[in-house]
């Protein structure tokens, strides 16, 4: 019940946050959305996690992986977290790519994650 909860406050399913107790040995805490989603109901659906559960990483929407996994790894460090504690939203390869080198626990595409 308590990874139920868990998952829903930072708007992933169970299966998702049993996958990375289970893989890093870590409770997912928050989400990194990545700059450039712009569909409304991404922008709500993060709105209702509330911000201490949503990450702003400064990178601009053309920025290419390796300055995106920077800003990201610099996000998580002023927050006090760890890439094992977080997921991230995404909608492209170079977002995919940016949470691969950033080490994040988790990677979701936008659309299956606005979708379930």
């Amino acid at each position: 019940m308590l990874r139920l909860k868990r998952a829903e406050a930072v708007g992933l399913g169970y299966r998702d946050v049993t996958l990375v107790l289970k893989d890093r040995g870590r409770l997912l805490v928050a989400l990194v959305a990545a700059p450039g989603l712009d569909d409304p109901r991404i922008a709500a659906r993060l709105a209702r996690l509330g911000p201490e559960r949503v990450v702003a990483c400064a990178a601009s929407a053309d920025a290419d992986a390796a300055s995106l996994a920077r800003a990201i790894e610099a996000a998580l460090a002023a927050r006090g977290l760890l890439p094992q504690e977080v997921a991230m939203i995404g909608a492209s390869a170079r977002d995919l790519a940016a949470a691969e080198r950033a080490r994040l626990a988790l990677f979701r595409w936008a659309e299956e994650w606005v979708a379930a």
